[in-house]
């Protein structure tokens, strides 16, 4: 079972990222 905690962890952390990184990029162009 902890195998699978850390699999979504690090799925979550990645997408988190990239959302991270794409609203940077929008806000650093609108401005």
């Amino acid at each position: 079972m902890d195998y699978i905690l850390r699999f979504l962890v690090s799925v979550m952390a990645s997408v988190a990222g990239y959302y991270i990184r794409k609203w940077l990029d929008r806000n650093d162009k609108d401005s």
